[in-house]
């Protein structure tokens, strides 16, 4: 055999190893991967749904009982419609935003809410700056003081 059959053969190999890894990836992402509708960003919850986290003894035991709106963003109460997009105060960052363990009026935007401002939260584990810079577009409100919060360790 030439040089420019043992090529060919081995460039044609490789292409049908890549296919097959590909096939073999999209069955594998249709069958396990994210059960959302929408998954807007790697870390976000899906939309629209009632999740709950149990807390540790060490930090109190309680079961807390989360919601998420149309965009996977943490509300008080389950809304399954689009609200509003203008708010006084949002809120953006990691997990510190998140506060899965923390009751709802517990948290900061909670607190504000309570006060009676019109509060939006989006946070999440590990988020990174383009995230952030992306739930700013995916809310798009405007006349609304953002919160950003960027923790750095």
């Amino acid at each position: 055999m030439n040089w420019i059959k043992i090529c060919l053969i081995n460039i044609l190999v490789f292409l049908l190893l890549w296919i097959s890894i590909e096939i073999i990836y999209i069955t594998i992402k249709k069958k396990f991967g994210s059960h959302c509708e929408e998954n807007w960003n790697v870390y976000g919850y899906c939309k629209n749904i009632k999740y709950s986290k149990k807390n540790s003894i060490n930090d109190g035991g309680e079961i807390i009982v989360n919601y998420s709106d149309f965009r996977g963003a943490r509300v008080d109460t389950y809304q399954k419609k689009e609200t509003t997009n203008q708010y006084d105060l949002i809120f953006i960052g990691d997990s510190f935003i998140q506060a899965d363990e923390v009751d709802y009026n517990k948290t900061l935007y909670g607190l504000f809410s309570k006060a009676g401002f019109s509060t939006y939260a989006l946070g999440y584990s590990s988020w990174n700056p383009i995230q952030y810079k992306d739930a700013i577009h995916k809310i798009n409100s405007t006349n609304t003081t953002y919160n950003i919060f960027v923790l750095l360790r």
